[in-house]
């Protein structure tokens, strides 16, 4: 019998002790990470709009868009997703570099992607500036850049001229080929 009442108290004394370990990596752990605990960490984690975007809407974000001065391409899955720009008006293409991108559920509950645009400065402007820009699946842009908000609509680019009339031939040959009964694999 006195070894049961020595086992136990062993056990409530290695259950004491461990509680205060992890009393003790508990605080550890919120040094660490500014005085926030592991909960209020994940909290703010959840809070950060990053919402699984799901497959068939990252679609609707992938490909081009453009305005009447850049042009932008969205690709990837969409668990790491690459943007790069196809031409611009302003800048050389070569001095726009993107990075922290991000696949998210925008404000507007659509799927969207957001990034940073490093760019060289303007003569007696900071070494170098950025943008942080957020297209969603309608193709609106939100753009941050110097505390100030832009917003506007980018668009799809059509088809140029020559991969018109290259889809248009491809679809009259393959509507010509059934008239008649023959197959085509295109």
């Amino acid at each position: 019998a006195g070894q049961r009442g020595e086992i136990r108290m062993n056990r409530t004394e290695a259950c004491e002790s461990a509680e205060d370990e992890e009393e003790e990596g508990d605080e550890e752990y919120e040094s660490a990470n500014g005085g926030e605990s592991e909960e209020k960490q994940e909290e703010a984690e959840e809070d950060d709009g990053d919402v699984e975007v799901g497959y068939e809407e990252w679609n609707k974000v992938v490909g081009l868009w453009e305005d009447e001065h850049r042009g932008i391409q969205i690709h990837g899955p969409r668990t790491f997703p690459e943007v790069r720009f196809t031409h611009s008006k302003f800048r050389a293409v070569k001095d726009l570099h993107v990075t922290e991108v991000k696949a998210l559920r925008a404000p507007t509950g659509k799927a969207a992607v957001t990034f940073r645009v490093s760019f060289p400065a303007t003569p007696g402007g900071p070494a170098t500036e950025s943008a942080v820009w957020l297209v969603d699946a309608d193709g609106t842009r939100v753009v941050h850049a110097g505390g100030r908000r832009v917003q506007d609509v980018l668009t799809r680019p059509r088809p140029r001229r020559r991969e018109r009339d290259t889809m248009s031939m491809m679809l009259m040959t393959r509507a010509a080929s059934k008239a008649v009964g023959l197959r085509h694999d295109l």
